[in-house]
């Protein structure tokens, strides 16, 4: 697998991977997550403590994350601000949404 380190405006770096078997993957740090999502960096720690945003395995510290998780994030934050829901209740609402998402993704492929 071949890694490319790109900056990104100044201050922010992306990871591009090429080469794996689902072909080029982006990544982008905490700090460029957090800011895509406009969000606080500690907001998004407390978001990947309760597994509702996974960093890239293979990347122990600091963490990566697919450049996709924005909208993960966007969905959790939404939830949490409309809805008024904690940690936890927040982290079983998108499991379940997630769970509803698969099941619709079988139906389709049936």
């Amino acid at each position: 697998m071949v890694k490319q380190r790109i900056m990104v405006r100044s201050r922010y770096e992306l990871t591009v991977e090429d080469g794996g078997p689902l072909g080029t993957m982006v990544t982008v740090s905490l700090a460029e997550l957090a800011g895509r999502c406009g969000c606080r960096v500690d907001v998004l720690r407390r978001l990947v403590s309760f597994g509702l945003v996974d960093p890239v395995p293979g990347y122990a510290d600091p963490p990566r994350f697919p450049d996709n998780a924005v909208s993960r994030v966007a969905r959790a934050l939404r939830l949490k601000q409309d809805l008024g829901l904690n940690l936890n209740a927040l982290a079983l609402v998108m499991e379940l949404l997630d769970r509803i998402e698969e099941l619709e993704d079988q139906l389709r492929s049936r």
